[in-house]
């Protein structure tokens, strides 16, 4: 990570730093600061696909993991609903230069349903099992 943090401080404009970096912010679970080095990347090179796809990712566990942690406390706290519409937008962008791939279809599918958005859970459910 220091090493694409030190990247980044000599090359604040290279996309591909910020994207690699946000990956292992991704994998350490550092929902906030993946989704913004994702998003500087994306400000960087509009149609970066993978970008797009992280940045839902990272939405999308950010939201599951304060889903779970409502659950478990029983607090109440929809604050996740947030996280989860947060991941459609990039999402659906990326699935427009990769219209066939069902987990990304799967994805949306489980993100609509926490939304409620029902009739666009199951299209996207079927989507998955089409492209499967």
């Amino acid at each position: 990570m220091k090493q694409f943090e030190k990247g980044i401080q000599k090359d604040p404009t290279n996309e591909v730093y910020r994207y690699n970096y946000g990956v292992l912010l991704l994998g350490a679970n550092n929902f906030e600061e993946a989704a913004n080095q994702f998003q500087k990347a994306i400000d960087l090179k509009e149609n970066y696909a993978s970008a797009y796809y992280n940045l839902g990712v990272t939405f999308l566990k950010w939201g599951a993991k304060l889903q779970e942690k409502a659950i478990a406390e029983d607090s109440g706290d929809m604050t996740y609903k947030e996280k989860f519409a947060a991941a459609v937008a990039p999402l659906e962008r990326y699935l427009q230069d990769n219209q066939k791939d069902a987990q990304i279809w799967s994805f949306l599918g489980k993100v609509y349903a926490n939304l409620g958005q029902t009739d666009k859970s199951k299209e996207a459910f079927e989507k998955a099992d089409l492209y499967r």
